[in-house]
């Protein structure tokens, strides 16, 4: 992903038209040169920043909202930016171990020497003592990667292997082959008895090599080579948990990241999530919320507040991305959200290192792949040590302290000490009135009062050294989006796509169908606070293409929970519709059957009789009978 810096030189799309900033004064002053008239503009800081939180501002080479087409097949190409969703797991193990020997090489050789130096034998043994169980490649290698790092701006992305640039993705491993890798070597080399990674090879070829014999078979034997390069790639802490045990394998990588020395914003940025010592409202249920979770975001080096999130029933990995766009994006909403209050809240930026405790969420491989889209570091603090984490553990107690034990409706940290307050009955603090009491304590409470470890206050602290180093951006606001987007698939077909019970579709969707079939799987993104659009693109393609909602103006600014209760509201009342409707059917069904069984009755009756007189009129001469049919009256009469 590109960032955006705002430095002479820089193409920048300001309203869909392009431009170019010639000019920075003393001032912060920017001068703008519109590319295709010559025009010029002057901006300051600000009025950029707000174009680009109101989503009209980008770098250029972001724009996708104009095609590109091949020059040789004339096949229309959409931007996407690279991710580590679409690339294949050794690939992106890769990646990431380059990233960590070009950081560890910047940090033993200094960053001078690291800008103008080739990389020397010396630094290759310091990164063979620090990564015991990896392969260190050669100097010169390690220096082409340190440059490529440099050149892309420090962008991750840009130490990718070139294989996936090629379009080759997975292993040429004969999947026969691989089969008996995975089902016979692996449980060899990962037992506790750590037998040898050569045991395991010979297990592979014997079992692969008696098989062919028996019937008849051609599976191709694996190479030494290939065979512990399949080792390589496993997870080094797996391996460690398989052959040692969880309580080596967590010593071992418990110091991952550790002992920086925080110089500077954004360099160190923690998160975790609380619970709210309060029973809150939901605004659209008017429920009480008996356990809501606080995600909050902080920066070590100021102590400022950079964002948060609030879920409801537990901490998904969602939280957290939320929590990431609010600490990202400039705080340009409150003026509009909160009007009169006149409130400031500059803290915004991509952190260099996100540290995070050991909660499933923090493990997501959706969250560690954007956070490493982002160019930032993941870093796991070892289990059972929150001191490693201690500036956030401090803050979720002064957070609770200062606003959630102020609420009607507290819950307490233990229900015993609740006593006879009865917290349910108190709670009347819906949801978005505790968000603005949370901006009312951290913007005038938190942020003016001098911090007891720092000595000064965070807002203050933190606008000093902003001024010095400004924060770091992505690209465009939709960029960033995209990265902390949710991954899934669903089926295209002519009516498009549907996700969530909404309907997307576009022209683009269906030129996808004429290249690669009338319905196929397709990959999607999607950002869950706003339905409005998605992401689409062939599985396994980077080419993603923007398709809004059929009817995209009823989902503005709709969220997925906003939505998921408007259907269950929809059914809910549907469903009794639908019951008071059967129930009418079947009781007409019942009114029919019963009159047709009565008539059946009265049928059966009439029959009956008439077999009973039949029956007693055998035997009887013919005046008799003829006696027996006439009237009573007249048989009367004649006897009279």
């Amino acid at each position: 992903m590109n960032h955006l810096t705002l430095t002479v030189g820089t193409q920048l799309t300001v309203r869909g038209k392009p431009w170019k900033i010639v000019n920075i004064d003393e001032n912060e002053t920017y001068l703008l040169k519109n590319e295709q008239n010559g025009g010029i503009q002057q901006k300051s800081r600000s009025e950029l920043i707000d174009l680009y939180s109101e989503k009209k501002l980008r770098i250029a080479c972001e724009d996708a909202s104009k095609p590109q087409y091949d020059e040789k097949t004339g096949a229309a190409k959409r931007f996407q930016p690279t991710s580590l969703l679409h690339v294949s797991e050794k690939q992106r193990a890769e990646a990431m171990f380059r990233q960590a020997l070009v950081l560890s090489t910047k940090e033993f050789v200094g960053k001078e020497k690291f800008v103008t130096s080739d990389i020397t034998e010396d630094v290759t043994t310091e990164l063979k003592i620090r990564f015991p169980e990896q392969e260190i490649p050669a100097p010169g290698t390690i220096t082409y990667w340190a440059r490529k790092y440099r050149k892309s701006g420090d962008n991750p992305v840009a130490l990718i292997g070139r294989e996936c640039l090629r379009g080759r993705i997975g292993s040429r491993i004969d999947k026969r082959t691989d089969h008996f890798i995975q089902e016979a070597g692996l449980p060899q080399y990962l037992s506790k008895q750590r037998k040898a990674a050569k045991v395991a090879f010979n297990v592979v070829r014997s079992q692969i090599a008696r098989h062919n014999q028996q019937h008849n078979d051609d599976i191709p034997l694996p190479s030494r080579a290939t065979f512990y390069r399949r080792l390589r790639a496993l997870p080094s802490y797996n391996v460690e948990r398989a052959r040692h045990g969880r309580r080596i394998a967590d010593k071992k990588f418990r110091m991952s990241g550790a002992g920086v020395e925080v110089s500077t914003i954004l360099e160190r940025v923690e998160i975790d999530h609380t619970p709210i010592d309060a029973f809150l409202i939901d605004d659209l249920t008017e429920k009480v919320i008996k356990r809501a979770i606080l995600t909050l975001i902080i920066d070590v080096y100021s102590r400022a507040i950079l964002g948060y999130a609030i879920s409801i029933g537990g901490t998904p990995a969602w939280s957290v991305k939320r929590a990431l766009y609010h600490a990202i994006m400039p705080k340009k909403y409150l003026d509009l959200k909160y009007p009169g209050k006149n409130w400031r809240w500059p803290c915004y930026g991509i952190g260099l290192q996100y540290w995070l405790d050991n909660g499933s969420e923090f493990h997501s491989e959706s969250l560690r792949a954007s956070l490493f889209d982002l160019g930032a570091d993941v870093i796991f603090i070892p289990r059972r040590q929150p001191h490693m984490h201690g500036v956030i553990e401090r803050f979720n107690q002064s957070i609770n302290r200062g606003v959630s034990d102020l609420l009607p409706g507290r819950s307490f940290y233990k229900a015993s000490e609740r006593q006879d307050y009865e917290s349910i009955k108190e709670a009347c603090i819906t949801i978005s009135q505790f968000e603005e009491l949370l901006h009312q304590w951290i913007i005038e409470v938190y942020h003016p009062r001098v911090h007891s470890t720092t000595g000064e206050p965070p807002i203050e602290r933190w606008n000093h050294r902003a001024e010095i180093i400004p924060p770091l951006l992505p690209a465009s606001a939709e960029a960033l989006e995209f990265a902390l987007s949710e991954f899934t698939t669903r089926t295209l077909s002519h009516k498009g796509v549907e996700l969530h019970s909404i309907q997307y579709n576009s022209p683009e969707l269906q030129e996808i169908r004429k290249r690669y079939g009338e319905t196929i799987v397709v990959d999607v993104r999607y950002y869950p606070d706003d339905l409005t659009s998605v992401f689409v693109a062939p599985t396994g393609s980077k080419d993603f293409v923007l398709v809004q909602a059929v009817h995209h103006e009823q989902y503005v600014g709709l969220s997925l929970y906003e939505h998921k209760l408007r259907l269950k509201a929809k059914r809910k009342g549907s469903d009794m519709e639908e019951a008071h409707a059967t129930a009418r059917l079947v009781d007409t069904i019942d009114d029919m059957a019963a009159q047709t069984k009565l008539s059946q009755r009265t049928q059966k009756a009439k029959l009956e009789g008439e077999r009973k007189a039949a029956r007693n009129r055998k035997g009887l001469t013919q005046q008799q009978v003829a006696a027996a049919q006439a009237p009573k009256v007249l048989i009367d009469c004649e006897a009279n």
